[in-house]
């Protein structure tokens, strides 16, 4: 009797273990974007197959011949932070082609998602914009 009870409880651990790996694998995360577009890699992310370096980025959407694509750029800095007046914009650093999923109501805030792949890397999926009632989905590279 008892190495039945003991034999379900260690059946019930394994199956709970398998279950909960996934989730734990891919922890998501939101990088917030202010109203400009700009935003900060605190630590490297993959969006599509480039990485983006720690720093600051502006980032928007454009079409092309109705092709969505994701633009970022590297926001000039200077030894006080941004530049005043005009923004400099630096070198375009991802340009993506993306899907674009409709939602039912649009965003307050402008935001990019991000999930931690099995690697320990962490990988852009989503981009949502502000005033906007859809998302943008990036092309995953390696799941």
């Amino acid at each position: 009797m008892n190495k039945i009870l003991l034999l379900r409880l260690v059946i019930f651990i394994i199956v709970g273990t398998l279950f909960t790996i996934p989730s734990i694998a891919q922890k998501e995360k939101i990088i917030g974007v202010d109203k400009d577009g700009e935003f900060h890699v605190s630590s490297p992310i993959r969006v599509g197959d480039r990485i983006v370096e720690k720093g600051m980025y502006q980032i928007y959407r454009v079409d092309i011949n109705t092709t969505p694509f994701i633009v970022i750029r590297k926001v000039a800095m200077t030894y006080f932070g941004k530049t005043m007046g005009s923004m400099k914009r630096g070198d375009e650093v991802v340009r993506l082609k993306c899907t674009i999923q409709r939602v039912d109501e649009e965003y307050k805030k402008s935001k990019i998602l991000l999930i931690q792949s099995v690697e320990k890397e962490r990988l852009a999926v989503e981009a949502r914009f502000r005033h906007d009632k859809s998302k943008c989905v990036l092309p995953r590279r390696g799941l």
